[in-house]
C-alpha cells in the first residue's frame, strides 16, 4: 500500500533511504557527501517548490484552455516559459512559435 512522504518521522526511513540515495550519487560524481539534517532541510524545500511549479504552469495551460474552448483565434495562444526563482517570465507570441523536432527546426 502507498503511503505519503513524511519526512519528520524517522519509523518510516524515507529520509534514510533519500540521505543513502544522495551520498550515493554524490560518491558517483565525486561531490562532497551531506548529513541527513541538511537532506531533511532539502527536502522540505524541494516539496514546496515542486507544488508552486506544478501550481504556476497548471495556471497558464488553463489560460490556453479557456481560450481553445472559446473558439479563440490561434494567434491569441502564448508559449510562455517562467523561473520562480529568478522571478523570470516570458510570454512567446503565436508568430514566435515554430514547430521543432528535436531541437531542430521543422521547416
Amino acid at each position: 500500500k502507498p503511503c505519503d512522504f513524511e519526512k519528520d518521522h524517522d519509523y518510516n526511513f524515507h529520509m534514510d533511504f533519500i540521505h543513502s540515495f544522495t551520498n550515493g550519487r554524490a560518491s558517483i560524481y565525486g561531490i562532497e557527501n551531506t548529513n541527513m539534517q541538511d537532506c531533511k532541510v532539502k527536502a522540505g524545500s524541494i516539496i514546496a517548490a515542486i507544488a508552486t511549479t506544478t501550481a504556476g504552469a497548471t495556471a497558464l495551460v488553463m489560460i490556453e484552455m479557456y481560450k481553445i474552448l472559446q473558439d479563440k483565434d490561434i494567434s491569441t495562444s502564448r508559449k510562455t516559459d517562467f523561473g520562480l526563482a529568478s522571478n523570470f517570465y516570458q510570454f512567446l507570441g503565436a508568430d514566435d512559435l515554430w514547430p521543432t523536432k528535436a531541437g531542430k527546426d521543422a521547416s
